[in-house]
């Protein structure tokens, strides 16, 4: 099982911060979302030989969502969450408490955090990793006129991110291509 932890040690150097991007007003709090700690990691893990397998079920302890990290040897290291479903007992319930394991777990897997952007701790921060995802939302989100009209500007900033991280310009050129095809 040596080469499985090689990888994961080439992977967890290669993961960029995570920064919180959700509100959670029940407890006046931020979270990252599964679907931003999903686009923030997924290349990376597949670049390194990994995949994601998620599964849920139930035993003898209860609801449970376990999310395995498995390499390309075959050999996976799992994480196995019990879901808290409280007066929740049904597929709504079920399903929230899922995405909430899925997130914790794969952190877990990964052995990382996220980061408020505006803690007191600005080693914890990044402005880069803020830069690529606000970025990335813009061109996910921009009509294919909004930008052929900004082409040269779009450029210019996806080689400044490139120059943080190649793996970012290479993503958002990728997104560049597609939606103005």
């Amino acid at each position: 099982m040596t080469k499985i932890y090689e990888s994961l040690l080439k992977l967890q150097s290669e993961l960029p911060k995570a920064i919180n991007d959700s509100n959670n007003p029940a407890w006046k709090s931020k979270y990252i979302s599964l679907q931003q700690l999903l686009n923030l990691v997924t290349t990376t893990i597949h670049t390194n030989g990994f995949c994601i397998i998620t599964k849920s079920g139930k035993d003898e302890f209860g609801h449970f969502c376990e999310t395995m990290l498995v390499h390309s040897t075959g050999e996976a290291i799992p994480s196995r969450q019990y879901l808290e479903l409280g007066s929740k007992v049904n597929m709504q319930g079920i399903g929230a408490a899922n995405t909430y394991a899925r997130r914790t777990g794969l952190m877990q897997l990964l052995g990382i955090t996220s980061y408020d952007q505006n803690d007191d701790d600005a080693n914890q921060f990044d402005p880069d990793v803020e830069k690529y995802f606000k970025y990335k939302n813009k061109l996910e989100n921009s009509s294919k006129e909004q930008l052929k009209n900004n082409i040269d500007s779009i450029k210019n900033t996806i080689n400044e991110l490139n120059d943080v991280n190649p793996k970012w310009g290479t993503e958002l050129n990728a997104i560049l291509n597609m939606r103005i095809k």
